[in-house]
């Protein structure tokens, strides 16, 4: 998630606060920004504080694999004081198939939801290893208890069959299956969410996503047994973040 290997509308929530505070600003190492008069969260945070609230991880491929997830609270600038102390204490995990029908998750040989540690401050990382792995396509957070606000930023681990490529800015690369295998894009991202990827010393922004970046992928890739990746401005109606140096990530099934 916090290398946006998961595109904002992967990310979704029970509630929001406002427009500031959404689900997609739930990503671990999220900080707390000014975009001219506007300030956004670093957190989701939940628009009521009760226990019907969840934060929801759609990973487009029913066999992944979780093995490990981590939350943090919200991060504030310190101005701020004690004002917007929040975090969650505490929480349940679930999954699902379809996205309607969830299971909460049970440590091996027990009957009761496991209830997770979570965080005791802002911004460090609480880490949790699933044994067993969760094997699913959705994945929720359900906090039980929290500090003042349920607010939450988190990350999940783990593996499953899909693929994934960066390209960075200017370049080009070809993928391809094997036999009569198809592509089947799953995610993509032209813009930057990580100041450690293609490094470059033009970087203003991590926060960059070119809208059309799943779509125009999947124009080019989708149900074919290869296809070149371009990573430009030009591929994907225009430059999402002028100024800064950027680059394509995309994630792909082989399927028969």
């Amino acid at each position: 998630m916090e290398n946006g290997g998961v595109l904002d509308e992967q990310i979704t929530a029970s509630s929001e606060l406002n427009d500031n505070s959404a689900a997609y600003q739930g990503r671990l190492n999220v900080n707390e920004s000014v975009q001219g008069s506007t300030v956004k969260s670093g957190a989701w945070v939940a628009g009521t504080s009760d226990q019907s609230q969840w934060l929801q991880v759609d990973l487009y491929d029913k066999e992944s694999l979780i093995r490990r997830v981590a939350t943090q609270g919200r991060n504030q600038d310190d101005s701020w004081g004690l004002a917007n102390s929040q975090w969650v204490e505490r929480y349940n995990l679930q999954y699902s198939n379809d996205g309607r029908d969830f299971e909460y998750y049970h440590e091996q040989g027990k009957s009761k939801a496991k209830e997770f540690t979570g965080n005791t401050d802002e911004n460090s990382i609480v880490s949790h290893d699933l044994i067993p792995p969760i094997r699913g396509r959705y994945i929720r957070f359900r906090p039980t208890a929290w500090h003042q606000h349920i607010s939450m930023r988190v990350e999940l681990y783990g593996c499953c069959d899909s693929l994934s490529v960066i390209v960075c800015e200017g370049q080009t690369m070809e993928i391809r299956c094997e036999s009569i295998s198809k592509i089947r894009v799953l995610w993509a991202n032209y813009g930057r969410l990580n100041p450690e990827t293609c490094t470059h010393p033009s970087i203003r922004t991590i926060n960059c996503r070119a809208s059309a970046s799943l779509n125009n992928v999947r124009k080019v890739c989708q149900d074919k047994t290869a296809c070149t990746l371009k990573s430009n401005s030009g591929s994907f109606g225009g430059d999402p973040c002028v100024g800064t140096y950027k680059y394509l990530l995309v994630g792909y099934k082989c399927d028969d």
